[in-house]
Parts: C-alpha cells; structure tokens; sequence
C-alpha cells in the first residue's frame, strides 16, 4: 500500500523503516538518561 502511494521502492520503505526504529531507540536512551538524572538528583523538576 504505502509503495504504491508515495512510488518508493521497497528498499526505500525498509530504510525509512530503520530510520524510524533508529531514531526511536535515540529517544529512548535520552528519556532513561533523563529519567536516571532525575533519580539521582541531578535535574529537578519544575512545575508551573
């Protein structure tokens, strides 16, 4: 369906698809990162 749609071949659709996992995983490192600064006391919280 989305080869048809955007006429991307499928080695294209596979490379946009690892990009994505790709960049997921970048933001899940961030977050546990983040989340252990937070749990260490490094970074506190603000609240509005």
């Amino acid at each position: 369906m989305e080869t048809t749609k955007r006429k991307r071949t499928r080695e294209e659709v596979r490379a946009a698809v690892r990009e994505t996992i790709r960049r997921k995983k970048e933001w899940i490192e961030q977050t546990n990162k983040e989340f252990e600064m937070i749990r260490n006391g490094e970074i506190k919280l603000k609240y509005s």
